[in-house]
């Protein structure tokens, strides 16, 4: 999958589960988004049960784990290779954009 792909997939996930209540824990609903964006289910389903994708998504838990994300949701602010937790759980807005003003100043 090509990375405007991943986003579009990932965006059709999140409407999928918030908006119209799928159950996105099952491969045919993800063949299904897939095929939607155009892409092949077959190829799809193949590349999801792949070794490969069982090795990035693992790859991906650790990367989240050593980011700090200990819940949902967590936002996270990247400058170059440095990532900072701004917040983790539900937060009022103003207190996240003050901790993502925070974590853009330029001496932090």
């Amino acid at each position: 999958m090509e990375p405007p792909q991943i986003f579009a997939m990932f965006k059709a996930i999140q409407t999928a589960f918030y908006a119209e209540g799928r159950d996105v824990t099952q491969t045919d609903v993800l063949a299904d988004l897939a095929a939607d964006l155009g892409m092949d289910g077959e190829t799809f389903l193949r590349d999801f049960d792949s070794d490969t994708a069982r090795a990035r998504t693992q790859a991906h838990f650790r990367q989240a784990r050593q980011a700090g994300v200990r819940g949902f949701p967590t936002l996270i602010v990247q400058r170059d290779t440095q990532l900072q937790t701004v917040s983790s759980g539900c937060l009022p807005l103003d207190t996240v954009r003050t901790e993502i003003d925070r974590c853009l100043r330029p001496d932090v």
